[in-house]
Order: C-alpha cells, then structure tokens, then sequence
C-alpha cells in the first residue's frame, strides 16, 4: 500500500506523479485494487498527460508520487464514490 496516496487522500491534497514517462497533478479520490488485482488510484487529472478530467492509474505505471501540501476541495462532479471496477478500498473522498 502507498502511504503517500492514502494521505493525500485523507487531507485532500495534490499529488504529482510521473506515469509512464509523464507528469501529471492529480486530485487523487479513490485508491485500492480493481477486480483484475491491480493496484490502481482514481484520480481528477488537472494538468499533464491527456488532459483534465477523471483519470485510472495503475500503480506498477507510476515512477514516483509526491505529496504538493496543497490542498483541494473535494470530490469532483461526476465522482462515483461506489465504483465498481474496485474490489478493495485503500483510501477514498
């Protein structure tokens, strides 16, 4: 388990990732396994990668994970705090 996500989860804070080569600012909203036993964060993206929105990130794609200390809000619309493609919860909004 990543202490640093279920952290920022907890104090809603920012995180900045590098996955698969790209940096990215992410407001991370729920971590834990999906069905397929993938460990996996889901995650409002706010700059870098594909764009703003809702992204997945697999954790065996992440090269490193930073806390900002910057806080956010809370949850998005459109979150869906019962997302069904996670078998195990870590940490959630």
């Amino acid at each position: 388990m990543n202490q640093t996500i279920t952290n920022a989860i907890r104090d809603r804070h920012l995180l900045r990732i590098t996955y698969k080569g790209e940096s990215r600012e992410v407001e991370p909203h729920i971590y834990g396994r999906q069905t397929s036993g993938k460990d996996a964060l889901s995650a409002w993206q706010r700059s870098g990668g594909s764009g703003i929105g809702f992204r997945l990130f697999h954790l065996a794609d992440l090269s490193s994970c930073t806390d900002l200390a910057l806080s956010f809000p809370g949850p998005r619309d459109g979150y869906n705090r019962d997302d069904k493609q996670f078998a195990v919860v870590f940490a959630q909004l």
